[in-house]
């Protein structure tokens, strides 16, 4: 009985000095049985030079049917430009503003809209912020909401004034 439990812990010592080897499984990772890993609910990192501009909309271009301009925000200097595919976006003024230019504006019905936006060999995939799912107003506290799908009420018109005809 002694021997069987020596010849147990000296097993068991052996196996946990010896390093674990998980290559059995790189099979398993390289074939990726459930996707791509990723973090949940963190949207991709933009790069350095995207993180100032936002995706604002999309319109098509008066006097060009099927020329579809992206309505681009400048966060950095506070300014809206409206460009097409293969257009450039530069700094006023600036000779050594190398610019980024517009590479692909993807307006699916599918999918989201996608703006592609190059600067250098970098690229960055710009689309719509996400909108929260409540209401835009809060409600008040107090009063009564109406039903979902039903017609609001109109409030009191505390101006009003009556119609009177006078002869």
């Amino acid at each position: 009985m002694r021997t069987w439990s020596l010849a147990l812990v000296v097993a068991t010592v052996a196996l946990a000095n010896e390093p674990a080897d998980f290559s059995r499984y790189q099979l398993i990772i390289d074939r990726a049985p459930f996707g791509a890993v990723t973090a949940a609910g963190v949207p991709d990192a933009l790069p350095n030079f995207a993180q100032r501009f936002q995706l604002v909309g999309l319109v098509t271009a008066n006097g060009s049917p099927g020329k579809v301009l992206a309505i681009l925000l400048d966060r950095d200097a506070n300014r809206s430009w409206f460009k097409a595919e293969g257009e450039w976006i530069k700094a006023d003024g600036d000779p050594n503003d190398t610019g980024v230019k517009v590479v692909q504006i993807q307006e699916a019905q599918t999918t989201k809209p996608k703006v592609v936006i190059q600067f250098g060999l970098e690229r960055a995939t710009l689309s719509f912020a996400e909108r929260p799912a409540g209401p835009a107003v809060a409600p008040v506290p107090g009063q009564p909401q109406p039903a979902p799908g039903a017609m609001p009420a109109r409030p009191p018109f505390a101006g009003r004034i009556p119609f009177r005809r006078s002869n």
